[in-house]
């Protein structure tokens, strides 16, 4: 497998235009995934249960979509390490604030990270 490396840029939290409801948050996380000398932008939506423990409950993590045409990402790709950095980006950034057991609805957070899977090494660090 070819070295995949993900940029996140920003996570829109619990968004109701990205299906958000009154059981579940659906917060959306944006990202470029460079590979084989190319950068794809992409986003994935992340989904949680009201009420829940932002920083131990579960987070279902979806598969990226490509932000130009909203199909399925289809080059190179490990979801289960995505998923993992993917939640730890979100985290980083609504886990304090998202104690609070009040909502709140649309936050912004701008950030760049990094992620690189080697599969060399086959692992996911981040820089």
């Amino acid at each position: 497998m070819p070295k995949v490396t993900v940029n996140f840029t920003r996570c829109v939290q619990d968004s109701q235009e990205y299906g958000s409801t009154d059981d579940h948050m659906v917060s959306r996380v944006f990202f470029t995934i460079e590979t084989e000398g190319r950068s794809v932008p992409c986003y994935a939506d992340l989904k949680q249960t009201v009420g829940s423990d932002y920083l131990k409950g579960d987070i279902e993590v979806a598969p990226p979509k490509t932000q130009k045409d909203e199909k399925p990402y289809r080059g190179p790709f490990n979801h289960e390490a995505f998923r993992e950095q993917a939640t730890a980006y979100y985290r980083a950034y609504v886990g304090s604030s998202g104690m609070n057991p009040l909502r709140s609805r649309r936050d912004k957070f701008e950030d760049a990270r990094q992620r690189v899977r080697d599969p060399e090494n086959d692992h996911v660090r981040g820089r």
